[in-house]
């Protein structure tokens, strides 16, 4: 055996010593037949699992070891961070970063070898593997972008493949590394009442871009419409504890709360897009910040957001109340919701039935509340009115913003107007429907109607003589007053002329010896026969006809009896007196029967 010079000794010594050195730092200064490639594979991989952590947690974590191999359980050390983008290049094997982390002068695209983002894999969120990679390399890693939440980023950092292992006995084909980013994260909450400060549930906001100037916000814009934070749909049920990634939208629980977590830094706005049923949507952004901080979750409260109700059914009434004989007064009533002032358009609008005559200049419009005096309003200023030139009993009633701010603190508008009974009307039921057109400020439109009837009377009048035959040209007046109707019978007695410019209707009986005098409301009329038929006495004697009222039948029917005029005898006899005293009976009898519907029975005036 040849014995070694202490010179080759030494030699010897020098090289294993070298070797140990890079075992132990795992950085392989030359890669050429440094370890028999028979026990490697061709090509090696990095597996990056990008880390979150708050800007308060501790750093290095204990539970991470960096040492190359793969940690099986990292919920310690942070979870996985998804959308981080990185990009690897070849660099020399000499190759380290500067301090400052400048890798410019390296990581040009001649030497990039492939770039990816950080997803969930089997599971694990924040996972990006490089494979295929050339064995015998070193690898420069440069995160390349982040999330708009990550304050602080991962530096530059290089990897060789192989790697030697933990105990400096082996290689590593596979390369297992867990960069950490720092972010800041925030919460928004928003507190959604009604008009009375009670929680209202079922409120949905979406979440929009925002920038801010100063003190001034505003919206991030696309085709006049606000940008989402992500692209979404609003689903059926939103969480109402949403997270910003993948969920724009957030709907009040039953607290009223809405939020929104896991925001980014920036500048924002809450819009809502739906309101809670029976509620007036609020468009109006509220803007605020996530702001770089210390702090674990910046928690910012945007306050509490007022929904109004909106009008519902029932929202308008009408009533009817009849006045004197033939006067008709109405009254629609609508509720005045509390952010009327912010309203597109209120307007009623009422076709009075043709069956009467409306009187236009009779219409006033006022607004009421309990707790205080009517507040009138005045035409032109605060509302407008229309009437229809093709139907003359239809108006319409619109407030104007000015008479929408005025009435705002009040809870109802109120609308009167008169009408006339038209001679001649059809008896029955008069039907009338009003109806309220309104939008709100971002609601749709809105209709309401309220239906009220008010029956018309009238007097039918029987003309007859003893024998039941039908008499045609009675003439006959009816009268709202006893005294006139009293004043007309002792003009006729005196032979006077009669004056019927009192008179509410006058008439004469038909072939048929029928006379409808109409139309008018329930009440107590005075007839007078002003003219008998050719050949009859003349009834001198107010007839009083009472009209009670029904709800079917709208004729009080009277019959008078008309007696033959004849000439008594001028000589005496027991037959004379007779007679006479007979005719002094019949003539006695004169009056009338009256028989207020329903009952339908017909009497006799003689």
């Amino acid at each position: 055996m040849k014995k070694l010079s202490w010179k080759k000794v030494g030699c010897l010594l020098l090289a294993l010593l070298m070797a140990a050195t890079m075992l132990a730092t795992g950085v392989v200064a030359t890669y050429d037949n440094v370890y028999n490639s028979d026990n490697l594979p061709e090509t090696g991989s990095i597996t990056i699992t990008k880390l979150d952590r708050d800007e308060n947690s501790s750093y290095p974590d204990p539970a991470l070891k960096n040492d190359g191999t793969e940690v099986e359980n990292i919920t310690s050390a942070g979870k996985g961070l998804n959308g981080v983008t990185f990009t690897i290049y070849k660099v020399d094997p000499n190759y380290t970063v500067p301090e400052n982390g400048d890798v410019s002068n390296v990581a040009i695209e001649a030497n990039k070898v492939d770039e990816g983002t950080t997803d969930t894999v089997e599971g694990q969120d924040g996972v990006l593997v490089f494979d295929n990679l050339k064995m015998y390399q070193r690898y420069l890693i440069v995160e390349t972008d982040a999330p708009a939440y990550v304050t602080t980023r991962t530096a530059p950092f290089c990897v060789d493949l192989p790697m030697t292992n933990p105990t400096g006995d082996g290689w590593m084909a596979d390369v297992y590394v867990y960069p950490k980013n720092f972010t800041t994260r925030g919460t928004v909450t928003l507190n959604k009442v009604g008009e009375d400060k009670e929680a209202l549930p079922g409120a949905i906001f979406g979440l929009y871009q925002a920038t801010k100037s100063g003190d001034d916000y505003t919206l991030v814009m696309q085709d006049s419409n606000p940008v989402l934070v992500t692209e979404a749909v609003i689903p059926a049920t939103p969480s109402t504890d949403a997270t910003y990634t993948g969920n724009a939208y957030a709907m009040s629980d039953a607290s009223g709360l809405v939020k929104f977590t896991n925001i980014p830094v920036g500048d924002y706005a809450l819009i809502e897009v739906k309101a809670p049923t029976g509620h007036a949507l609020d468009k109006t952004p509220h803007f605020f910040s996530i702001v770089k901080g210390s702090q674990t979750d910046a928690v910012v409260n945007v306050g509490n957001v007022v929904n109004y109700e909106t009008l519902s059914d029932d929202a308008i009434a009408k009533s009817v109340k009849t006045e004197g004989a033939t006067g008709v007064n109405w009254t629609v009533t609508t509720d005045l919701p509390a952010n009327i002032a912010t309203y597109q358009k209120y307007e009623i609008v009422d076709p009075v039935p043709n069956q009467v005559t409306l009187a236009s200049n009779s219409i006033a419009v006022k607004a009421t509340k309990e707790s205080a005096e009517a507040l009138t309003l005045t035409k032109g200023e605060d509302y407008t009115l229309t009437i229809d030139s093709a139907n003359t009993n239809k108006f319409t009633v619109a407030l104007t913003a000015a008479g929408m701010e005025k009435v705002a603190s009040y809870e109802a508008l109120e609308i009167t107007f008169s009408s006339t009974i038209n001679e001649g009307a059809v008896l029955g039921q008069v039907t009338n429907t009003a109806t309220l057109n309104a939008i709100a400020e971002e609601g749709e439109p809105f209709t309401d109607e309220a239906t009220v009837s008010t029956p018309i009377y009238g007097v039918e009048i029987n003309k007859v003589n003893f024998k039941q035959e039908k008499l045609a040209g009675a003439e006959f007046a009816l009268f709202t007053d006893k005294a006139a109707a009293e004043a007309v019978v002792t003009a006729i007695k005196e032979g006077s002329e009669l004056d019927l410019s009192s008179a509410l209707y006058t008439g004469t009986t038909t072939a048929d010896a029928k006379l409808l005098l109409s139309a008018m409301n329930a009440g107590t009329y005075y007839l007078v026969e002003t003219k008998a038929p050719a050949g009859y006495k003349q009834l001198n004697r107010v007839v009083e006809v009472t009209i009670e009222g029904t709800e079917k039948d709208y004729t009080a029917e009277v019959t008078i009896l008309n007696t033959a005029n004849v000439s008594l005898p001028i000589t005496g006899g027991i037959g004379t007196l007779i007679f006479t005293f007979s005719g002094i009976a019949l003539d006695g009898r004169c009056g009338a029967a009256i028989h207020p519907l329903p009952r339908k029975k017909k009497a006799t005036e003689a």
